[in-house]
């Protein structure tokens, strides 16, 4: 009897199609690798705005007083989610089409839409810190809501995304005590916390 018409075999197929159909499995983890070097060249820009990475009394006081650095941190970070989602996207659209699959489906719409709320929602409310002149709890906002959003699309996709989100969460509620380090920390999360989760996903399912 030939293999694919074994039961074994036949339960196995269905099982890996019921797995795609829920599961976004073709999420690249050149992305994470991109996105890592992303967030460390907006530290780095950040740093030459600051001249610091140690987030002290008196740079909170600095950005209180001068809407210069403030306007040009927003650029950095703008320019850097751009840069992150069009390298998700492409990095992403790339693999779907080794793999001869469509990049639309029910699985990688629930995996956006449960990734795109929190995202939404920690936008607006560290736009709103920021009106505010709360500079010292945007970077940890930025950290919790990014693990939060990991962690309700994670079921979605890959395990290894809902470790990332509890890394994530769990550097933002450090930074939220501790915020002098809120931008090594977002750097850390961001940067090499999300470069390393995309070589994990790259040698594990893409190799």
């Amino acid at each position: 009897m030939h293999e694919s018409n074994h039961p074994s075999a036949q339960i196995e197929q269905i099982r890996d199609i019921m797995t795609r159909s829920t599961t976004f499995v073709s999420l690249s983890g050149l992305s994470g690798i991109a996105a890592g070097i992303l967030a460390f060249v907006a530290v780095w820009q950040t740093y030459r705005i600051l001249g610091t990475v140690w987030l002290g009394d008196n740079v909170f006081a600095l950005l209180r007083e001068s809407s210069a650095p403030v306007h040009s941190l927003m650029f950095v970070f703008l320019l850097t989610l751009i840069a992150a989602l069009i390298a998700a996207f492409f990095f992403t659209w790339r693999r779907v089409r080794g793999l001869g699959q469509e990049l639309w489906n029910m699985a990688s719409k629930r995996f956006a839409i449960h990734l795109a709320l929190p995202l939404l929602a920690g936008g607006i409310f560290a736009l709103a810190l920021l009106q505010r002149g709360a500079f010292e709890l945007i970077c940890p906002t930025m950290l919790v809501f990014f693990g939060v959003a990991l962690l309700n699309a994670g079921k979605y996709s890959f395990s290894e995304t809902i470790v990332l989100g509890v890394i994530e969460l769990v550097l933002g509620l450090i930074a939220a005590v501790w915020v002098e380090s809120g931008l090594v920390l977002w750097g850390i999360g961001f940067g090499a916390i999300t470069a390393g989760y995309g070589i994990v996903m790259f040698l594990k399912y893409e190799r």
